[in-house]
């Protein structure tokens, strides 16, 4: 009975430890300026950064030179997997009128989201499987 309890603690430890070890294996991929159009198929949010202030939009839309969209103003239940962050330089290029902000693509200097690496992930994975391994050989 002990023996039964042991393996069942032991289990459930690697599996939130495999929980642990893969929910930041995640990868910051950089896309370029002028591929800006490429955002509205990746990410549903957007995260303008512009020195030391930061908003979230969504409902964007890029015609042209010029990028606007809604802010949000409850920013709970947004994943990193939907949101890119765009950085934006000097602070006036950003307008804002109402809820919508508007920024010109020419002041745009550097826009990323982050991806899960799968590497990590198995990697990480490899890892619990060894540990519940060697855990069960002293069972």
């Amino acid at each position: 009975m002990l023996r039964l309890i042991i393996s069942r603690f032991t289990v459930k430890l690697v599996v939130i430890l495999a929980l642990i070890f893969t929910t930041s294996c995640l990868t910051l991929k950089t896309i370029p300026t002028n591929n800006i159009n490429q955002l509205q198929t990746l990410r549903k949010n957007l995260r303008i950064h512009s020195e030391d202030s930061v908003w979230t939009i969504y409902h964007y839309l890029i015609n042209g030179k010029l990028l606007s969209g809604k802010i949000i103003r409850n920013k709970e239940g947004i994943g990193k997997l939907n949101t890119a962050d765009i950085y934006v330089a000097p602070l006036n290029a950003v307008d804002i009128k109402g809820d919508i902000l508007t920024v010109s693509t020419e002041n745009i200097g550097k826009i990323d989201y982050q991806i899960p690496d799968a590497l990590i992930v198995i990697s990480s994975t490899g890892i619990c499987m060894v540990l519940l391994l060697f855990a069960l050989l002293f069972l």
